[in-house]
């Protein structure tokens, strides 16, 4: 537990606020137009990474076994879950905690638990703070939904980002944890819920009769503390990417972009409102490991890389901004087992290459 606790204490995200409202992926999306601000050497670190990701791609084999994305990633899970600290920072599980837990083998670190405000002993979420300001968690299932609800008002909440269907491959994968009659309300444990809006969103941004051929669906959400008199109402926006694999990765990035812009768009405006403490963004698959620990470090390199650029950070913090090794590792050290397969660690290179290399594919 203390090795543990010195690890995270070396785990610091500092992202600047910008003078101007564009998010990451609208940053990097008129990057090109802006190139000639670049100085030589970022732009010639830039040039390097895509050169890597192309130089690593080229090792793989036939059988995708054997390439430098898997060695590294292999080694990532040896200095991780493989540890000698891992199993003795997880969280200690009571009976009545087990049955909140969708996989019996995911289970939360204690020091980065989320901790609910409550008076029962007992309280408990499969869920894990990532720094700066997501939280990872599994689908929750039933008897965990008014923990999971309690938890979005408690934390501050205004985007959830879900990253799975509700049944894959015949299995149940996620249980719908709101009610999808348009306005009406239900109650969990004093938090009230109220769906206001769905929208099913298909390629090029066009909007679709239902979820089939969906990128993903866009819903709004009124909720409110039944125990506040004053009831204060909070809008969460609520997007379920339905284009992703389980253990794999999407085929089509420009849903990847589309989620990372609501995301940003949505916490800037959140944090605009001046609250007491800064919003938080959970995001979610079924586990909460593969999915979710991918498209958070994809963020996270995102965020650093525009910080280094724009304030014209040193050549070394450059060149760590784009340290997806150490970026995944610090995710990992935060919520056991997150970016769950070589192909989706692979991925989280190939959408950062595609992204600042300013490809049609993402």
């Amino acid at each position: 537990m203390e090795k543990h606790q010195k690890i995270l204490r070396q785990i610091k995200y500092a992202f600047p606020s910008y003078p101007t409202t564009e998010t990451e992926i609208e940053y990097f999306r008129g990057l090109r137009i802006r190139e000639k601000a670049l100085t030589l050497t970022q732009h010639k670190i830039i040039q390097n990474f895509v050169k890597k990701v192309k130089q690593m791609r080229c090792t793989e084999t036939s059988d995708g076994r054997n390439s430098a994305f898997v060695a590294e990633y292999v080694h990532l899970c040896a200095e991780s879950s493989g540890s000698d600290w891992h199993k003795g920072a997880l969280c200690v599980q009571t009976r009545e905690r087990m049955k909140k837990n969708r996989y019996v083998d995911v289970l939360p670190y204690e020091a980065t638990r989320v901790r609910l405000h409550d008076n029962d002993p007992n309280e408990y979420i499969n869920a894990n703070h990532i720094a700066p300001f997501y939280i990872a968690c599994c689908a929750p299932l039933p008897n965990a939904m008014i923990e999971f609800w309690k938890m979005v008002w408690q934390q501050n909440v205004y985007v959830i980002a879900m990253l799975t269907h509700l049944i894959e491959r015949g299995r149940i994968k996620a249980h719908q944890y709101w009610n999808e009659t348009i306005m009406s309300i239900t109650d969990f444990g004093g938090v009230s819920v109220q769906l206001c809006t769905q929208t099913f969103i298909g390629q090029n941004g066009s909007v679709l009769p239902s979820e089939k051929n969906s990128l993903y669906v866009l819903r709004a959400f009124k909720i409110w503390n039944g125990d506040d008199s004053s009831r204060k109402e909070r809008n969460i926006v609520h997007i379920q990417l339905t284009c992703w694999p389980d253990h794999g990765v999407p085929q089509d990035f420009r849903a990847i972009r589309s989620i990372l812009d609501i995301i940003a768009a949505r916490k800037r405006d959140a944090d605009a409102l001046g609250t007491d403490f800064e919003s938080k963004v959970i995001v979610h698959c079924s586990a909460g490991i593969g999915r979710s620990g991918t498209l958070i470090a994809i963020d996270i390199v995102l965020r650093q890389l525009r910080a280094a650029l724009v304030l014209n950070k040193s050549e070394a913090e450059l060149q760590d901004a784009l340290n997806i090794a150490k970026v995944v590792y610090h995710v990992r050290c935060q919520r056991p087992l997150m970016v769950q397969t070589p192909q989706q660690y692979a991925m989280i290179y190939e959408y950062i290459g595609a992204v600042i290399a300013e490809t049609q594919s993402w």
